[in-house]
């Protein structure tokens, strides 16, 4: 076994099994202990639910200074054209369990609410027709909702999400509008106004610019039930510098779950783990020891129409105009195309890295590489020590953990309601159910 040092204590890991433990498990206990296969993709990809992007604009009123989008032109989309999109996506992909048509752009997607409520419209007509559930959702800067625009989006059943820079000081210096103005608090007093704020996450980026974390997450916790902190891509992601200074960071919030796993507080941890946040990507991994044959579902469970009508494997790909898909051929899984990454002892856990970061940084080891290793170690040993210290609260993080992973699944409820009320569609029927169960 190899050891670690996480936090000041000993992690022992097995690569050869993917076991994590504070303990040194002796070989003779390891060799009754299978093996994991890093050979079997194809057939050990089996999606239950499908997301479908869409590029809905690349106008933006913000003018943030590391934007990746530098030559926006004010365009949307055109219903229409995104239409046919999905319904061709719908055909060749027609077994999901429940879909989700994800409206993210290369600007602001608000800017195009009447386009996102005629796809969201269409999604509850085909969700009727297939009586399969068709979710649209998409994250914005939150400058533009305003208590009157989030009640629309949620009476028309539309989740979304608000996304920041952490903290007011990085934010503010990055994210003003096009007066120069800073929007962080404008943001915030927009998400406080939301009757069912509850249902709104926050999606933070990480950047070069390294701010007290613990600080943020205490300061946006009053304010949304899900947080997701997530670094930045290519040129505006971490260096070598800024990750170091990110793992001490990380090193803090470690230490605060401990404290919080051997009261038995679940707050914190499901509120980073409940939704895309890169830290609770590991810990939903390491409490339910769950191990990955591809690094995400791009290509495989994931597609991206961009504004220019191309379809790519996910929208951080469509400033690559090669990765394009020609969705009437065979769709390949987007793989990791690094040996380096396939030959990493924690392959099985991270999944190889992400083709655009990939392509940032060519066969070297990206900062996000070793951020990874980082947060799998720190997620190994937080549920290590749970369910040696606190057998109870790890099964109750645990269970949490299934119930997240039936999201991407029919829910056995909604038919059993279904079934009781015919003379419902599906789409009346999810509204009555959702409300039911505190949930849209």
């Amino acid at each position: 076994m190899k050891k670690y040092s996480v936090l000041g204590n000993t992690l022992y890991y097995d690569p050869r099994t993917t076991l994590f433990s504070l303990y040194e498990i002796p070989e003779e206990r390891l060799k009754g202990v299978p093996t994991v296969a890093r050979d079997e993709k194809e057939n050990s990809i089996r999606p239950t639910s499908y997301t479908f992007c869409i590029d809905v604009s690349d106008a933006c009123n913000l003018r943030c200074d590391y934007c990746f989008n530098q030559s926006k032109q004010g365009r949307v989309v055109d219903s229409k054209a995104a239409i046919e999109y999905l319904e061709r996506m719908f055909t060749v992909f027609p077994n999901g369990e429940k879909y989700f048509v994800d409206m993210p752009g290369k600007g602001e997607p608000l800017l195009a609410l009447k386009q996102i409520l005629e796809i969201a419209e269409w999604c509850h007509a085909k969700q009727d027709e297939i009586n399969k559930e068709v979710l649209p959702q998409f994250v914005c800067n939150g400058t533009l909702l305003a208590k009157d625009i989030a009640t629309i989006l949620q009476k028309h059943g539309i989740l979304f999400g608000v996304s920041l820079d952490g903290n007011l000081a990085v934010h503010d210096k990055h994210r003003k509008d096009a007066l120069g103005k800073p929007t962080y608090s404008l943001i915030l007093s927009n998400v406080k106004a939301i009757e069912h704020r509850e249902y709104v996450g926050c999606a933070a980026t990480l950047t070069k610019d390294v701010f007290p974390l613990l600080e943020a997450i205490d300061d946006l916790s009053p304010i949304f039930n899900t947080l997701s902190f997530r670094p930045a891509r290519g040129a505006f992601g971490f260096d070598e510098e800024a990750e170091k200074l990110w793992e001490k960071e990380y090193d803090l919030l470690a230490k605060r779950l401990v404290q919080n796993a051997d009261a038995g507080e679940t707050g914190l941890f499901l509120r980073l783990m409940n939704g895309e946040d890169y830290f609770g990507r590991f810990l939903c991994r390491a409490f339910n020891n769950i191990r990955v044959v591809s690094r995400c579902d791009a290509s495989i469970a994931r597609f991206a129409l961009d504004i220019d009508g191309l379809v790519y494997p996910c929208p951080a790909l469509t400033t690559f105009p090669g990765a394009a898909l020609n969705i009437s051929e065979p769709i390949e899984s987007l793989e990791c195309k690094s040996d380096k990454c396939y030959l990493c002892d924690f392959y099985p856990i991270c999944g190889g890295e992400c083709p655009a970061v990939h392509a940032h940084f060519a066969d070297s080891e990206s900062p996000n590489c070793l951020f990874r290793k980082h947060l799998i170690l720190l997620s190994a040993f937080i549920a290590e020590y749970a369910y040696v210290h606190n057998l109870a609260f790890a099964k109750e993080v645990s269970s949490f953990v299934d119930e997240k992973m039936k999201r991407s699944r029919a829910d056995p409820r909604l038919a059993e309601y279904m079934s009781a009320n015919p003379h419902l569609s599906f789409t009346e029927a999810k509204k009555n159910f959702d409300q039911l169960e505190r949930r849209y």
